[in-house]
């Protein structure tokens, strides 16, 4: 056969090749994009929408804004998930199903983000990395199935620490301000998010090496930040008369030390009390015997307002005042299990979908969701072809648990940090480190092991184990190249010794 029949196939695979060529970075992406949208697509109708006793606030807040019935939000949550689920309810219609499809399409804003962020770190390799980690992962994909607020805080974390990556390495100046509003909007989706200001002003710190060059940065970064939270802060505090963006910390604290540690041991209810007036030394009483029979600090809240008059923020307060004590009473206890509850996080868990699949069949939490009059008739139980599918989600969901890869992951997240604090950038190596750090501490030491408040730092851990795989690649290509000059070395010294000149050896006999 002659080779013009192979010309036209050459010329058609030429073109694509060449377009590869020139744009690397697209055509990698949209490859782990649809990589991605094939997962999410496979899982989005082979399960049930999964809820939690927090999804019933959230998705009835946001019902009631798009039905008319005004903005009624809790003192525990923040707007602005509430707000998407109105939004989602406004464009889709009332179902479930709508509420996850959307926040799948998030996760691929997600693993775009892993892909540029690993690329801005340590290169292509390390973006490829990411976002495949990110692209299969078993948690993220799992809890963009949920009606929570991390799947809408996650992409908005990678978006706002993007742009302000980008903005250490050189770009313009007001990617800091655009950085602090999505990582701003992000805290208006989960509180946590406020502890990430420090974090980009120590970041930025370390990456200019001194506060002078830095300090311009810095005040942009915070009026970033500002022209988000201000606003909510300033409402928070006019309808509580307390600063903060978010207004619960007593109910949070009370869930830690009631709930969620066993080390801790509450007083007795009739124990005696700094109160001196008698209504505060009953409000006591009645949130310790509650704490004591595991009651949900929401149902505290309620029956301490009902029981006594108070108003929502009255009772978080005297919530928080009694957290306080049992936490001032026993400090190490708290400490040691605070840091005991951040390594297990950080460890995490093997997520099995039928343990979530089995939330839609919880009595409890299908009693809280239907006692709301205004969302009971969207409580439908997993039907019988989610049922069927469910070995496919399942099978899916196997693909790539965290969990089970921790011994290599964190070897490549080691290096990674380590190649990136020395070889550096430094100053978005450390932000990505406090990042993590700063999600998930003081979500151990206010509420305790929650496994999934690690997961929106999932992408940012599979940066730094992309990282890693670059050093690893480093390390490899250093060795390589130290036993090529070493054999050069000693073919140059064999070489040498062979064409040097040889004395000839004397004929037998002389010599004597």
């Amino acid at each position: 056969m002659s080779n013009r029949a192979f010309a036209v196939p050459r010329r058609l695979l030429r073109r694509p090749a060449r377009f590869a060529g020139d744009h690397p970075d697209l055509v990698l992406l949209v490859g782990l994009l649809a990589l991605a949208a094939i997962a999410r697509a496979v899982f989005l109708f082979r399960a049930p929408v999964f809820l939690r006793h927090d999804s019933v606030t959230y998705f009835q807040t946001g019902y009631e804004l798009v039905r008319g019935s005004g903005f009624e939000l809790p003192l525990r949550r923040t707007p602005l998930y509430p707000l998407f689920i109105a939004a989602v309810i406004w464009v889709f219609g009332e179902d479930l199903h709508a509420v996850a499809f959307v926040q799948h399409l998030l996760g691929l804003v997600t693993v775009a983000v892993s892909y540029l962020l690993g690329k801005a770190l340590f290169g292509r390799v390390a973006g490829v990395v990411a976002g495949l980690l990110s692209a299969l992962s078993a948690p993220l994909l799992i809890h963009e199935h949920y009606v929570l607020a991390e799947p809408l805080f996650t992409p908005l974390l990678g978006l706002g620490l993007l742009l302000t990556v980008h903005a250490l390495q050189g770009g313009r100046a007001r990617l800091y301000v655009v950085g602090g509003v999505l990582l701003a909007l992000g805290a208006l989706a989960r509180p946590i998010a406020q502890a990430l200001l420090p974090v980009v002003l120590l970041a930025i710190l370390v990456h200019h090496r001194g506060l002078r060059p830095a300090l311009k940065p810095m005040l942009l970064a915070v009026a970033g930040f500002a022209l988000v939270l201000l606003p909510w802060t300033v409402r928070g505090a006019l309808a509580t008369g307390r600063v903060g963006s978010a207004g619960a910390l007593g109910q949070t604290l009370i869930d830690r030390v009631t709930r969620h540690d066993e080390s801790l041991v509450l007083p007795h209810p009739d124990s005696p009390s700094r109160q001196e007036d008698p209504t505060a030394v009953a409000v006591r009483r009645l949130i310790l015997t509650q704490g004591g029979r595991d009651a949900r600090p929401s149902a505290i809240n309620h029956r301490v307002r009902t029981q006594f008059g108070l108003s929502e923020a009255e009772a978080n307060a005297a919530m928080l005042d009694v957290a306080l004590e049992v936490i001032w009473s026993q400090p190490e206890r708290y400490f040691w299990g605070s840091l005991a509850k951040f390594r297990r996080i950080m460890v995490g868990e093997d997520e099995r979908l039928r343990a979530h699949w089995a939330s839609r069949r919880d009595g409890e939490l299908r009693e809280t969701w239907q006692a709301e009059a205004s969302i009971a008739h969207l409580w439908v139980p997993p039907n019988a072809a989610e049922e069927r599918a469910s070995p496919t989600a399942e099978a899916l969901t196997r693909l790539f648990q965290p969990y089970r890869w921790l011994a290599s992951l964190s070897v490549l997240i080691a290096l990674g940090l380590a190649l990136g604090l020395v070889r550096g950038p430094r100053g978005p190596t450390v932000l990505l480190l406090l990042t993590v750090v700063a999600l998930v501490l003081p979500s151990a030491a206010l509420v305790g092991q929650v496994p999934r408040y690690r997961y929106p730092a999932d992408p940012l851990l599979g940066v730094l184990a992309g990282g890693g795989v670059v050093a690893l690649g480093l390390l490899m290509r250093a060795a390589l190249e130290r036993v090529r000059r070493v054999r050069a070395e000693e073919g140059t010294r064999n070489r040498a010794v062979m064409e040097s000149p040889h004395p000839s050896p004397l004929p037998e006999g002389e010599g004597a």
